[in-house]
Order: C-alpha cells, then structure tokens, then sequence
C-alpha cells in the first residue's frame, strides 16, 4: 500500500493545544461548509463554523474534535486551526452536553413568549450541544 503524503495540522483554542501533528487529510466546518485539506493544498484562509473536524493521521487513526467558531490558514503544507471552543471527542462529557442541550431546548421551546429573549443565542447553544453529542460518538 502506498501512503498518501503527510502535512502538518495543528488545532489550537485559547487554552491549549488539542493537536498537532502529520495528517493525510483533515475534514473541517467553514462557515459556509465543510471543506477538506491533503498534502500541498493551495494557500487559504477560512472562518470556522459549529461542527467536527475529522483528522486522519498517516497511521490510519482518526481522530474527532466538536468546535465552535474560529479561522483556519493553509499555507506550505501546514494547516493551524484557531477555534474560539474545542475539545476532543474523548473529553466531551456527555451528560453536561445533554444538559446544555436540554437547557436550550427549553428555552426556545418551554418558555413563554415574554421569556424568550433571545432565539438566536438559545439556537446556537442548542446547535452546539447536539454538535458536541454527535462527536462524542466517535469515542473510542
């Protein structure tokens, strides 16, 4: 079997480093869709929405992280991932998430009129959520 070629991906939040190493290829959520990077990609740079990155490393592992907003660069075979939230599919706490989720669920939908405030914030917390259930999937 021949091995694709490898290049460098790191995923950094305001707190620490949730990865960096060699990556055959790494799948990720732009704000306008989820977009893929492979060795010798052409430079760019791209605002980050909810959703997984999926990263798979030249031993065939993949590995999954759930983030929330931020910006990517590719440029001479690097790829740095700044997300303003992330964390890896192992570290999701699964009941706090379903927490949030519910949390937000009842303010969009349990709340009366006067009480909900604000939608979009409550939509996005809900959004976030449920991104972060789907992740946790991936535990291994």
């Amino acid at each position: 079997m021949v091995s694709a070629p490898a290049f460098v991906t790191k995923i950094v939040t305001r707190n620490e480093e949730l990865f960096a190493g060699d990556a055959i290829s790494t799948i990720a959520p732009g704000q306008e869709g989820y977009f893929g990077v492979k060795a010798n990609h052409a430079p760019f740079m791209v605002a980050l929405g909810i959703g997984e990155i999926r990263i798979t490393t030249p031993d065939d592992q993949a590995h999954y992280f759930a983030i929330a907003g931020g910006v990517a660069e590719v440029q001479d075979n690097v790829l740095v991932v700044l997300v303003d939230t992330g964390e890896r599919a192992l570290d999701i706490d699964i009941t706090r998430a379903e927490e949030a989720a519910e949390r937000a669920r009842a303010r969009l939908f349990g709340a009366g009129l006067e009480e909900r405030v604000d939608l979009t914030r409550a939509e996005v917390a809900l959004t976030r959520a449920l991104n972060r259930l789907r992740v946790a999937r991936h535990r291994r």
